[in-house]
């Protein structure tokens, strides 16, 4: 193992001495020094034999050096004492432990009657115990000598839920935060093995599993859970749970989600900003990529609607597996240059090819794919809003009725392999424009491929989280507002999954159809 780092050892000895640390040096001299001579008192019962009352001052200048060359190696002598941690301590230990050695290893190197082996151990033991008890009283002395003293008047009290090792920062900040608006209650571990016991003072009262019974039995304003990577069917239980009961309470993200231990608890906000994710009770699938790779790559892909919330996410999965050629179809001139833009940085050596233009243009389509040989086209263009077409069904009709059999026709008549058409759940038994346009289109494509060398594949879904047209972004902004929640009738049933699902689904389906 390597003990030096001489870098550090020079910075040490060429900018440390001088400076206002100084007196932390001269300081730890004296530890350094009082330790190794009572370490001499301690073994001989306070009067030190002749010879090695003799030795120590031969030696006591080589037991600074030493220690001063691995405290500065393990930066010890740059640790706020106030703020020590579990680290500190194993970086006292190192360093003492490791000093204590190689001083032996010296005083028999150069010649010099080493002390005997309880001298040393006693020398070990009192310096780490002079070292890290004098920082550890150090920060005894900030956080709870130093805490700010307020009244708990006006202040809510809290329960808090999760791992101990994921809320202690938590409970910290709430502890010595003098601007706090909560005051600590209670601790709901993940399991009850704790329960019975104490955290910093703060009861701990039991698992999840005796949550219900803590909430009737115990005085709590508010509820602060942090269980980033439990169920969602868990934390819908503790949500409903709290509302039996109906007591505030705030689901902390991750920190990797921007909630860092340093920040004030003023910023978790009762609603934070909501994931669509979030709303899938389920995990998502995984996704399997060889056989997409073998499907796409060195092919000519040719996909409609490609600025749109699906079209964009499909072209950027298509781009990760090597297309001869992607033509992106947009109708709307900023979607396509964004697009276009962003995978032109994502994949630099991708060749690319804006096509701005409509899908009801049947001759232009069928002029380009004539001079750009094409093998795959998916079709993703269309208008999606419910409403909308219910209000303006003779455009419905033109673009996602006539739209599709332009494209369709010119995909046949120029010999390319396949066609996906995206379709919708609306699609069954429709009740409403959009899922009549669908419909007719479902039929039209089944009829088409009975009689086509192209193959035609029809890809039905249903709600898309964070699509466009997808009814979620309405749900998550009445979420946020505090609600209600806007829904066609009580005992509807939606299913819903992520644009990448959604995309996976479409890519599969065109290998298997």
């Amino acid at each position: 193992m390597k003990l030096f780092k001489t870098q550090r050892i020079n910075r040490f000895l060429l900018k440390e001495i001088g400076k206002p640390k100084f007196g932390m040096l001269f300081f730890h001299v004296l530890i350094f020094s009082f330790s190794y001579i009572f370490a001499f008192l301690l073994r001989f019962d306070g009067v030190i034999p002749t010879p090695y009352l003799l030795n120590i001052p031969k030696t006591i200048f080589l037991v600074i050096f030493i220690r001063f060359v691995f405290f500065s190696y393990y930066d010890m002598f740059n640790i706020l004492w106030g703020y020590i941690s579990y680290r500190d301590l194993v970086k006292t230990l190192k360093a003492v432990t490791y000093s204590s050695v190689v001083i032996v290893l010296a005083m028999v190197a150069i010649g010099v009657r080493p002390p005997s082996r309880s001298v040393v151990l006693l020398d070990w033991f009192v310096l780490i115990f002079m070292v890290g008890g004098i920082r550890m009283l150090a920060r005894y002395m900030r956080e709870r000598l130093g805490a700010p003293k307020t009244k708990n008047t006006g202040r809510k009290k809290v329960l808090i839920v999760g791992k101990l090792e994921n809320t202690e920062f938590l409970i910290k900040d709430i502890e010595y935060n003098s601007s706090s608006p909560y005051v600590l209650a209670a601790i709901i571990e993940e399991d009850d093995l704790k329960k019975g016991y104490s955290f910093s003072g703060i009861p701990i009262l039991g698992g999840l599993c005796d949550m219900d019974n803590i909430l009737s039995k115990n005085q709590i304003d508010e509820v602060l859970i942090h269980l980033p990577d439990a169920d969602k069917t868990v934390l819908n239980q503790i949500a409903l749970t709290c509302d039996k009961h109906k007591k505030n309470y705030k689901f902390l993200p991750k920190v990797s989600d921007g909630f860092s231990p340093p920040k004030k608890l003023e910023v978790i906000s009762e609603r934070q900003e909501l994931k669509v994710e979030a709303l899938i009770d389920r995990k998502q699938i995984r996704f399997e990529t060889e056989g997409i790779r073998r499907f796409i790559e060195d092919k000519v892909v040719f996909v409609t609607g490609a600025g749109g919330s699906i079209g964009s996410k499909l072209c950027e999965y298509i781009a990760r597996f090597n297309p001869k050629l992607l033509i992106l179809h947009e109708r709307f001139e900023n979607n396509l240059y964004n697009i276009e833009l962003k995978l032109s940085e994502e994949f630099p050596d991708l060749r690319i090819k804006p096509l701005l233009g409509t899908i009801n243009d049947f001759y232009g389509l069928k002029k380009f794919l004539t001079k750009v040989p094409t093998d795959i086209i998916f079709h993703v263009g269309a208008y999606k809003h419910v409403p909308l077409l219910e209000k303006n069904p003779v455009e419905g009709v033109y673009n996602n009725i006539l739209g599709t059999r332009s494209v369709a026709l010119a995909a046949e008549q120029t010999g390319v392999k396949k066609f996906v058409s995206i379709s919708t759940d609306n699609a069954v038994s429709p009740s409403c424009v959009m899922g009549l346009t669908k419909r007719i289109v479902e039929m039209y494509i089944q009829a088409l491929n009975t009689t086509s060398h192209t193959k035609f594949i029809t890809v039905r879904f249903g709600n898309v989280l964070n699509s466009v047209g997808s009814v979620v972004p309405r749900f998550i902004k009445q979420i946020t507002k505090g609600g209600p929640i806007t829904i066609t009738h009580p005992d509807m049933d939606r299913y819903f999954m992520t644009i990448p699902e959604a995309v996976y689904l479409i890519l599969k389906s065109a290998i298997m159809g």
